[in-house]
């Protein structure tokens, strides 16, 4: 007969420690013993394999860091990096890994150093599978960008699709920053200058923008603008590198659709995201530009001059009716 329900040894020792970790129930045919709420489970040493079953599974990954509060760890940071300069001036985005020390209060990060795939940075942490892949991905880019820095559109679409596949690893990282000096120089493999001050925190999103354009009709002319939505909501960024958008409120990277609608949007910004026609050379523009703009990209007309404020697909037909009315 299992007598272990009844069994709680050190807990029983008299009344008043019973009475403070135990709820006994006494009745005619039964007797129960349980820990009462506030403890949870009380560790007793007896069927304790039964009380933590996880324990004696297979191990599983083990944990990148035991201490995962304490100040002054060493810790993998991936980095997206990417000059000021415009976007359409050819320098890609790219991956990179950096071993970073924290500070004491843990708020921060110090002593970056880059890693690379020369194998001779050893003073790391345990590395996970994805961030393995991480690496791998990082290391693919930094020679891609070396073997095409002069032509930087040829790898533009690959370069893409490598960003996709370490989209959701990123996501989960835990320490994930943007590099964002003048230019990236790059030196025997290595990003040249890897300077703290241009090094700050950043989140990746999975949310990829929809590009769209917004024809605006005025009394004079028309002034056509691209926009970008998320969830069929139109969202506004202020900082346009190549392949992404970034919130700078947020820090928050969003990686766009297609390099086809990555070239549009950076072709507008170049503009100051605002093409102006007279509404007597609208019919040309049409023709030449706009024709072909809207087989590629959703293009909505706003009614400025009428006051309405809504926004309808664009038709070439109802916008001249609406011009020579």
């Amino acid at each position: 007969m299992d007598l272990s329900p009844w069994y709680w040894p050190g807990y029983d020792i008299n009344d008043q420690v019973q009475h403070r970790y135990l709820a006994i129930q006494v009745a005619k045919n039964y007797i129960a013993a349980k820990p009462k709420h506030p403890f949870g489970h009380l560790f007793r040493p007896v069927k304790e394999l039964n009380s933590f079953p996880l324990v004696h599974q297979q191990p599983g990954t083990p944990l990148q860091d035991p201490h995962p509060m304490r100040g002054n760890r060493t810790v993998l940071v991936f980095c997206i990096g990417y000059g000021r300069t415009p976007a359409g001036s050819g320098q890609l985005p790219v991956l990179f890994a950096c071993r970073a020390q924290t500070t004491v209060d843990n708020l921060s990060l110090q002593s970056y150093a880059e890693i690379t795939d020369s194998g001779e940075d050893n003073d790391l942490p345990e590395i996970s599978a994805n961030q393995l892949c991480l690496l791998d991905i990082a290391a693919e880019m930094r020679w891609l960008v070396s073997q095409c820095a002069s032509s930087p559109d040829a790898i533009k679409g690959v370069m893409l699709l490598l960003w996709e596949k370490a989209l959701p690893m990123l996501m989960v990282e835990p320490y994930t920053c943007v590099f964002n000096p003048y230019r990236i120089i790059y030196k025997k493999g290595r990003i040249d200058a890897l300077n703290k001050s241009f090094l700050s925190p950043c989140r990746f999103s999975a949310h990829r923008p929809v590009l769209h354009f917004v024809l605006k009709v005025q009394r004079a002319h028309l002034s056509l603008s691209a926009a970008l939505s998320i969830n069929g909501r139109e969202t506004k960024f202020n900082h346009k590198p190549e392949l992404f958008t970034v919130d700078l409120e947020t820090g928050c990277h969003y990686l766009m659709q297609s390099t086809e609608a990555d070239d549009w949007l950076n072709w507008m910004y170049a503009r100051h995201n605002r093409l102006t026609v007279l509404k007597t050379h609208f019919a040309q523009f049409h023709g030449m530009f706009l024709d072909d703009l809207a087989g590629r990209f959703p293009v909505y007309v706003l009614n400025g001059s009428a006051g309405t404020g809504k926004l309808s697909l664009y038709h070439y037909n109802e916008v001249s009716r609406y011009l020579t009315s």
